[in-house]
């Protein structure tokens, strides 16, 4: 029953890393990172991080997948941006309708985790809000990027959700989910920066987590919809 809550800077994207020796989650307990990314709107009408949406009417944020279109015909989801095999970015919030008041559509925030043996029975999760007026978009989900020797667990969650948009907005793009095993912090690095690491283990063949992983899209009004995210490793 006990959750840690990281929280991105809500304009600049700034995240939190942790360095943990053994991680062990269990029931009803975990990493909350719901709503923990950038903003929906502040002094930008389409909110803030990389995937932001064009236009007004409130498209949805993208992340690991593109946004949903909103109302407006101009108001294209936003792209994708960042890394499927290291995701340290956060979520990007969705668009207003109009130019006043707040969306509320934050993006999914950042977990990132460096440990030796992470056991998940609980939830890890960088969800993206739902909008919350008429027009508004979706925010994206966020990013989870764990590197470990073993992940192990059976019956926890690992979710980076994007958003659903309002009654006339776009859905969020899915978020992005990379879970390293097998690895040290030099090659954390080399993912970092852009390098293949040959034989990295998928954790679904790794066999040892036998949860739900998920980074799908928020639902939306109209086509082009919004896209689900990333799982890698």
């Amino acid at each position: 029953n006990s959750w840690i809550c990281p929280y991105s800077q809500a304009m600049n994207g700034g995240s939190v890393l942790f360095h943990f020796a053994n991680v062990s989650i269990g029931t009803n307990a975990g990493v909350m990172a719901d709503g923990g990314g950038f903003r929906s709107f502040g002094t930008a009408v389409y909110g803030y991080g990389q995937g932001v949406s064009a236009g007004s009417r409130g498209g949805g944020a993208g992340y690991g997948g593109k946004g949903g279109r909103g109302e407006n015909p101009a108001a294209t989801g936003g792209n994708t941006y960042g890394s499927n095999r290291a995701p340290t970015h956060a979520g990007t919030g969705g668009a207003y309708g109009y130019e006043w008041g707040a969306g509320n559509a934050d993006g999914g925030g950042s977990v990132q985790i460096i440990a030796s043996n992470v056991v998940c029975n609980g939830i890890i999760s960088a969800n993206g809000r739902d909008a919350g007026n008429l027009y508004g978009g979706g925010g994206s989900g966020g990013g989870i990027f764990i590197t470990c020797k073993a992940f192990a667990g059976t019956n926890g969650i690992v979710r980076a959700n994007g958003g659903a948009g309002a009654s006339v907005g776009g859905g969020g793009g899915g978020g992005r989910i990379a879970i390293g095993v097998n690895l040290d912090e030099a090659q954390r690095a080399q993912l970092l920066a852009g390098e293949e690491i040959p034989g990295l283990s998928l954790y679904a063949q790794d066999g040892r987590f036998v949860g739900t992983l998920s980074a799908t899209n928020g639902t939306g009004a109209y086509a082009p919809k919004a896209e689900v995210g990333t799982k890698t490793f």
